[in-house]
């Protein structure tokens, strides 16, 4: 009697007919091999072409070597590679069944058909290269939520338990990985590049109920955010083929991209001249929301912004209006610099956005793109700022700028406290003032040092508590 192949066996998609020449197509024998094992391996410096996507499941572990690229065929226009909740539509059931469904699945269209179920668990995938090939795929702006080719690389839903490690990513149409509803997961040494710019070729962008993570090790390039935690954008509406927007589409259909992100550490990011390093956006509720759904952002950690960015290193942002809310988030250990011209400041807090407990350390910053290096304009109930140093070079013009600008017309700051603050003069280049309050309640200033004209520049009318202790004012007003 034959024995039987057990799944947890070793499997090689060459055993499955796979050619690892770049031109056969290798996608139903990699398939197949990854429902017939748990550990599949991947071995030489090949190219495996697919023309579908690769769909991997609960318990297997994807293990590549270094050199070996698994390549998306041209014109294929998917993901290259997902799990099984991924790439579907998922609806609020209070917001029924969509008319634009008949665009992709006439003539009927059930919606008991599209209902998530238990996550997928342990997924494992280590080395290798995933080529996009993204100039010769074709992207379906047209689409809605996630029902069309957008032009992510690997796309994961629902899981709970990923490793993805020492993986390099190339030639994303926009986002290089996009993970929604994952938990419990692991990203260490990722490496992205590409050949051709394009819009929104976001490395890292994590959706609605991602939380217990951590980003370790993050480099490359790519032409929007290194790293998104991005919850609450997803249910904008997407035009049709005919460029017009259904009645029905500004709601929230797609419920796993919606929701509160939490517990997430991130370290080491480094880009070449890159855009940005993290994007922060937390979600709020709207009417069409579904009832379940859970809203804000909480317990983030910022720990090592390294290399040049266009853009700047945070935003913490308030993108589609209403006000976004955010627990605990601490920043640390941000040595980037920008490339002149950058467009913000290097650590920015928009308007509309609403900080519990904001912690920012360890921030060394030359200023000699843009003349603010942090700007925190939306409302803060905490700020502890510490071991910052800011030099200034003598090709930015300070005249009238302030340092650090904290609070707007719109949002309050009730407690700052900042200790061991350094911010320097280089020659005539010297800033207005060290601070720039509107809003401001209670601050509190120790062991720092002001080479600037001015301590503190109000703005609006504004009156605040002021405590100082052991403070070097060179230029103090």
């Amino acid at each position: 009697m034959a024995k039987k192949k057990m799944k947890n066996q070793v499997g090689d998609p060459l055993d499955f007919g796979a050619l690892y020449d770049g031109i056969t197509d290798c996608t139903l024998a990699i398939n197949e091999c990854i429902q017939k094992h748990d550990h599949i391996i991947f071995r030489g410096s090949g190219i495996a072409l697919v023309s579908n996507s690769l769909v991997i499941r609960s318990g297997v572990w994807l293990d590549f070597d270094p050199g070996f690229t698994i390549k998306l065929a041209s014109g294929s226009n998917c993901v290259l590679l997902k799990n099984k909740w991924a790439e579907s539509a998922y609806f609020a059931a209070k917001n029924g069944t969509p008319e634009f469904m008949s665009e992709l699945y006439p003539p009927v269209f059930e919606h008991g058909d599209w209902i998530m179920g238990e996550s997928e668990k342990n997924i494992k995938i280590t080395g290798g290269i995933f080529d996009g090939n993204g100039v010769n795929q074709q992207r379906q702006d047209w689409r809605y939520g996630s029902m069309g080719y957008y032009g992510v690389l690997l796309l994961f839903v629902n899981i709970d338990g990923l490793e993805l490690s020492n993986v390099k990513m190339k030639n994303a149409v926009t986002y290089n990985a996009q993970f929604d509803m994952v938990r419990n997961f692991r990203i260490t040494n990722i490496n992205m590049t590409y050949d051709i710019a394009r819009p929104n070729i976001d490395g890292l962008h994590f959706g609605g109920g991602c939380c217990y993570g951590v980003i370790d090790g993050v480099t490359g390039k790519t032409y929007d955010d290194m790293v998104a935690l991005n919850g609450g954008d997803s249910w904008r509406p997407k035009a049709t083929n005919g460029n017009a927007i259904l009645s029905q589409a500004d709601k929230v259909w797609y419920p796993f991209a919606q929701g509160k992100i939490f517990n997430i550490e991130i370290r080491s990011i480094m880009a070449d001249d890159g855009y940005r390093a993290v994007r922060l956006l937390s979600n709020v509720k709207v009417p069409s929301s579904p009832e379940d759904e859970t809203e804000g952002m909480d317990n983030i950690v910022i720990d090592g912004i390294y290399g040049s960015y266009k853009v700047n290193a945070v935003l913490i942002s308030s993108h589609i209006g209403n006000l976004k809310k955010y627990g605990n988030i601490t920043i640390r250990n941000i040595r980037n610099t920008q490339t002149f011209p950058a467009r913000m400041s290097n650590i920015r807090a928009e308007p509309l956005t609403y900080v519990d407990n904001l912690i920012i350390s360890d921030y060394h910053h030359k200023t000699d793109a843009f003349p603010v290096p942090l700007e925190l304009l939306g409302g803060i109930e905490n700020l502890i700022m510490r071991d910052v140093l800011i030099d200034v070079s003598d090709a930015v013009d300070l005249k009238g700028r302030a340092a650090v600008e904290i609070g707007s017309a719109e949002s309050s700051c009730r407690r700052l406290f900042f200790d061991n603050i350094s911010i320097n003069a280089s020659g005539s280049s010297r800033y207005s003032a060290a601070f720039a309050l509107t809003n401001v309640v209670k601050i509190k200033v120790s062991n720092s040092s002001f080479d600037c004209d001015a301590f503190i520049q109000v703005k609006g009318e504004n009156t605040y508590e002021l405590h100082e202790m052991n403070n070097d004012f060179k230029k103090k007003a």
